[in-house]
């Protein structure tokens, strides 16, 4: 295999299909941080309890020191916005893209070449309508990604009724 060089056309291609692949895994980047965030403040409550119960036992003021760091970790990721991440600027697998699209058949050959950047093009195009799709499914049917307790709630209120506050958590 020998290397491409970036042609004009070719780092353009190369430029679209990142901004479309970071465009269209934004939704879904955001969902599994949610999750790991949601984990890993159950973790840090977890370990809260623990310590809670060891202050009882003891007066210890590492404990006592460990306690407060950490309600100051779960207040810090129950206040952080995770759409403003920089980590969703990027794709993880950029480098590798880049690796595939700078090995390849020799340049040479210039139907291949114009075919792999309309091929680039194609998957730009897809991946941008994919993601319009998915939001105007989501803005025509929010059913579909609501939660089912959403899903009550919001079919209490459209017959006027509210859901008392400790029935929703």
């Amino acid at each position: 295999m020998s290397a491409v060089s970036f042609t004009p056309e070719l780092k353009a291609s190369y430029k679209n299909l990142v901004k479309s692949l970071v465009r269209s895994s934004r939704r879904s980047r955001i969902q599994q941080l949610e999750a790991s965030q949601k984990k890993e403040i159950a973790l840090l409550k977890y370990d809260l309890i623990k310590l809670n119960r060891l202050n009882l036992q003891s007066t210890d003021p590492k404990n006592m020191e460990k306690h407060s760091d950490t309600k100051k970790q779960i207040e810090r990721l129950e206040n952080s916005a995770l759409e403003n991440s920089k980590k969703l600027l990027f794709h993880p697998q950029i480098s590798h893209l880049k690796e595939l699209i700078l090995t390849s058949t020799p340049s040479s050959d210039s139907t291949k070449h114009s075919n792999r950047i309309k091929h680039f093009k194609e998957v730009s195009d897809f991946l941008i309508n994919q993601s319009e799709y998915d939001e105007l499914v989501e803005r025509y049917n929010p059913g579909l990604t609501m939660s089912q307790e959403e899903k009550v709630k919001r079919t209490a209120q459209k017959v006027g009724f509210e859901i008392p506050p400790e029935r929703v958590n």
